[in-house]
């Protein structure tokens, strides 16, 4: 993502008021409303919609980052506390994709009163205040009646219709939004990736978190390096069962969750017994197994280097602040120290975040029982 993002000008349009749409901006409202405009206009012929299905729309898009990568939008903001009463009360799954969640909330608003009432909980105020660039009104009603004559060019009018907020785009700016939707789209998240990274100061990759990653990358670079060190006649073992790992058979394990992390660096990445990294899941383990993964790391980059072969994979060390060479030369107490500095305190971060922690004893009993 670029370090300033600013909007296309337009020879036709005043596009200073939507610039200035994110000034003093307390919540995550204003993003996520311009969003689920902006996917409105570019997926439907009509220039009208219920708001309520923009406010759908903003639930289901702030919906993974909230539930699934446990980002916080502020302690008052009413998006993040709607979302997690949701999931919680009518057992939503955290990574279901946006368009399911629209379907099961378009259907929980037919049939239950009370998530209407949440859902339209979300209109008290952002349609008016989004407008406020373009029209300075304090009172609501006199907002929603001077946009009707779209008033200084303002980028929609509000109208009742069967008891029913309704959002009428003003057919200048159709054009405009369809034509330049992904710079707008950058533009938003450019502007939401630095709100959220204030109100999550120690987590990495916020970016990242935002938009739900059509599919993870595959892990094929680090599971050659794993297998060349074990072909390369070195015992490897995994660092929570002890058991000898054998080439094609074992999984790499996140020792931080990704999803907290949300990269695939060597150093976070262990080879596992397949069951245990199945049971281990998204949860953080306990950070006594960590001088094990130390070592372990540190004989791989040992034979690696040794071996003359090349690859840029080790520089993802330089992440942790080290060359490779470093590592491998390190005294135990020194390698240990390396790997504790770096892990422990996203450990924290993750844990405060409400990542779980895994048990290994219990879940290697359970494990035992099913076979």
């Amino acid at each position: 993502m670029p370090e300033q993002l600013c909007l296309p000008q337009s020879p036709k349009l005043n596009v200073g008021p939507l610039s200035r749409a994110f000034k003093n901006t307390t919540a995550t409202y204003k993003y996520y409303w311009l969003l689920a405009l902006l996917q409105f206009a570019s997926q439907s012929n009509s220039v009208q919609v219920e708001a309520r299905q923009l406010a759908i729309s903003m639930i289901s898009l702030a919906w993974y980052p909230i539930t699934y990568f446990r980002l916080s939008f502020g302690a008052w903001d009413r998006l993040g506390i709607l979302i997690d009463q949701l999931q919680k009360n009518h057992l939503i799954q955290p990574d279901l994709p946006a368009q399911d969640v629209v379907s099961r909330l378009a259907d929980l608003a037919v049939t239950d009163t009370a998530v209407c009432k949440q859902i339209d909980s979300l209109l008290r105020y952002v349609p008016y205040k989004f407008l406020s660039p373009w029209i300075p009104e304090q009172n609501d009603l006199a907002l929603a009646s001077r946009s009707r004559n779209y008033e200084n060019q303002c980028l929609y009018s509000l109208h009742e219709v069967n008891d029913s907020m309704v959002v009428r785009f003003n057919p200048h700016w159709i054009e405009y939004l369809t034509e330049n939707a992904k710079i707008i789209q950058d533009f938003v998240y450019w502007n939401l990736t630095q709100f959220v990274q204030l109100r999550n100061p120690n987590v990495p990759n916020i970016a990242a978190k935002l938009i739900k990653p059509i599919a993870r990358k595959p892990l094929t670079r680090q599971k050659n390096f794993w297998d060349f060190i074990m072909n390369s006649g070195q015992p490897v073992r995994c660092i929570y069962t002890n058991q000898l790992l054998q080439p094609q058979d074992y999984d790499l394990d996140h020792f931080i969750p990704w999803r907290f992390v949300t990269h695939d660096l060597l150093w976070d990445l262990m080879p596992v017994n397949p069951s245990i990294n199945s049971s281990k899941s998204d949860k953080l383990p306990d950070i006594c197994f960590l001088p094990k993964l130390a070592r372990t790391q540190q004989k791989a980059i040992q034979i690696f280097l040794n071996s003359g072969r090349k690859t840029n994979l080790l520089d993802d060390y330089l992440t942790m602040g080290h060359r490779a060479e470093d590592i491998a030369a390190m005294p135990e107490d020194k390698l240990v120290e390396c790997f504790r500095n770096t892990m422990e305190p996203m450990e924290q971060f993750a844990r405060n975040m409400g990542f779980e922690d895994w048990n290994y004893k219990e879940e290697s009993a359970q494990i035992n029982l099913l076979g």
